[in-house]
């Protein structure tokens, strides 16, 4: 906080045994409100390797393989699709291997912001993807690293098409429900005009920090959910790391769980970059907010780092060293 002068941070660690969160600093810059231990916070595209666990158990229970490409799952209803893009594989999307742009253009981003209110997001996806679909991938699948979200929008909307449920319902579902993570939910926390959760923030006009009330405009569109829109407290975040560093087979098989934390190329697996010393990673902010979290399963150790400040550029390097000095 100091080192970026950011409104708030949290850090939380586990060992093994015994999990500590801390937290220190304001909701809001300018304000005296201070943040609270079950406080949640913005994480941006960790929110990714959620995605990908949840296509895990998806898999696990027979409703998709890894193998399975947009022609199969989304061929019929997007006839449309590229007969370059037909043969993109769900877990070249979860790796980042699809060759696909990173992000659908900005005006047509805005155009989800300005009819998401009461829409089905099932049929965003759908025509998210429709739209990115319809060109040619910008690299030969398969072939080379391009981190994108729209890719995982698109693995998002293969869930939906097979399962018949929403990414949000799947989530809570698979992911919240069996991890215990009771706080977790979707967009921006808190409610407009009354200070009951952290505010992002990103720099003032004239200096300093802004906060951003929750709203449209406080998060990417939700139809983006599966690449990054997921708000959670930190002591969940903490459980959630535990248990990708635990595997726990009553959670999902041994193969499964290789699946995920495996190096699909260029040191990134399914969600999770791939670090030295065993590591997995991933970082995530919406430009109003900044988290990281890391586990190390050979050694049984985790921690999470989360801020209510977006300015990459004054709080990655503090939460990078921070990460550094507290690894195993």
């Amino acid at each position: 906080m100091i080192a970026a002068g950011a409104p708030a941070a949290g850090v939380a660690l586990w060992d093994g045994d015994t999990t500590v969160c801390t937290v220190g600093g304001v909701r809001a810059a300018g304000q005296s409100t201070p943040v609270a231990e079950g406080d949640l916070w913005h994480i941006g595209s960790i929110t990714k390797s959620m995605t990908a666990t949840l296509a895990a158990r998806l898999v696990t229970a027979g409703q998709l393989r890894w193998d399975d490409t947009l022609g199969d799952v989304l061929g019929a209803a997007l006839p449309d699709l590229h007969p370059d893009t037909r043969a993109i594989t769900l877990t070249q999307l979860l790796s980042h291997r699809a060759g696909l742009v990173p992000n659908l253009g900005t005006l047509a981003s805005l155009n989800l912001i300005r009819t998401q209110a009461g829409a089905d997001l099932r049929q965003q996806r759908l025509a998210y993807a429709g739209a990115i679909l319809k060109d040619p991938p910008e690299a030969t699948p398969g072939q080379s690293f391009t981190y994108s979200n729209a890719g995982y929008v698109i693995a998002g909307a293969m869930m939906e098409a097979a399962t018949g449920e929403s990414w949000e319902a799947l989530m809570q579902a698979h992911v919240f429900g069996p991890l215990g993570l009771t706080s977790a939910g979707f967009g921006p926390p808190g409610i407009a005009g009354t200070l009951d959760q952290p505010r992002g923030h990103t720099a003032g006009l004239l200096g300093g920090l802004q906060s951003r009330e929750p709203g449209p405009f406080a998060d990417n569109p939700a139809a983006m959910g599966p690449a990054g829109t997921v708000h959670i407290s930190l002591c969940d975040l903490m459980q959630y790391a535990i248990a990708h560093a635990e595997r726990s087979t009553d959670y999902l098989p041994v193969e499964a769980w290789e699946m995920l934390h495996s190096d699909k190329g260029d040191r990134y697996a399914l969600g999770w970059g791939v670090g030295i010393n065993g590591v997995l990673t991933h970082s995530g902010s919406n430009t109003l907010w900044f988290a990281q979290v890391a586990f190390w399963p050979e050694t049984k150790y985790a921690l999470a780092i989360v801020t209510n400040d977006g300015r990459i550029d004054s709080i990655g390097r503090p939460v990078a060293e921070a990460v550094e000095a507290l690894a195993p």
